[in-house]
């Protein structure tokens, strides 16, 4: 997942990955007082979602759903805010944003619940 700031751990000698016109604009309008909260929530959704990815095997299965539902709460909150946003583009590019976001965080909480769901018929089986 890439930052809003557009970095991506990118190893040095690689190529360079041109970030389209519209993405610089946006990311230059997120940096304004009148976004901050948007782009800090943006900010923390990706980090919160990197690292349930890293540890959710690792902590219990509920805890792990409940957290994904606090994201998908905060998505719905900043998704409220965004349409309050006058400019098309930027309003476009928060929307990709959350596309991604969402995406991320429904193939996780699928996981999870798969994992979770076997468990128990394989309890059952037994």
């Amino acid at each position: 997942m890439q930052d809003l700031d557009g970095s991506q751990g990118i190893d040095e000698g690689a190529e360079e990955i041109s970030v389209p016109a519209y993405e610089k604009y946006a990311k230059e309008k997120l940096r304004q007082k009148e976004y901050q909260k948007l782009r800090i929530g943006l900010e923390r959704l990706n980090r919160s979602l990197t690292l349930i990815e890293g540890s959710w095997q690792r902590t219990n299965r509920c805890n792990t759903l409940n957290e994904l539902e606090n994201i998908l709460k905060r998505q719905h909150e900043i998704e409220n805010e965004t349409e309050k946003i006058k400019d098309v583009f930027l309003r476009g590019y928060i929307h990709e944003q959350l596309d991604s976001i969402a995406s991320a965080r429904r193939n996780l909480a699928e996981e999870v619940k798969w994992e979770t769901e076997s468990n128990e018929k394989s309890r059952k089986i037994q």
